[in-house]
């Protein structure tokens, strides 16, 4: 079955896109957001988890038992901005509709900067 959840769509173009091309944006700087589970949340649908590692772009169901290294909380008018590369992650954080709390803020900014470079890179 075909998942038209605004973050089951959004995250399949990601990792399709990372698959393709996250090998040209890994940096030391950002390399901590590899390997590392991140819990995405939009209301009103079910939460999805990602975890990217060189070449691959896990994405599954979240796991409510399993810890995630970051959540990404937001409504659905911010992750379609964010998804079509115009918003970072960060820009909704900034802009105080997202939380970020401070155990979790390094793994968002990577992870805010791997996906909006990603996504403008074949824009």
């Amino acid at each position: 079955m075909q998942d038209d959840t605004i973050l089951g769509t959004g995250l399949r173009a990601l990792a399709q896109r990372w698959e393709r091309n996250g090998y040209q944006l890994m940096s030391r700087r950002l390399e901590g957001a590899l390997g590392r589970e991140f819990r995405f949340e939009c209301a009103g649908e079910p939460a999805m988890s990602v975890k990217l590692t060189a070449s691959t772009a896990e994405i599954s169901p979240a796991d409510p038992a399993q810890p995630a290294y970051a959540t990404i909380a937001m409504g659905a008018a911010d992750w379609k901005q964010v998804f079509s590369g115009k918003w970072s992650v960060m820009t909704v954080v900034l802009g105080g509709r997202s939380n970020f709390p401070k155990h979790e803020r390094r793994y968002i900014m990577q992870l805010s900067m791997l996906m909006q470079a990603l996504l403008l890179l074949e824009a």
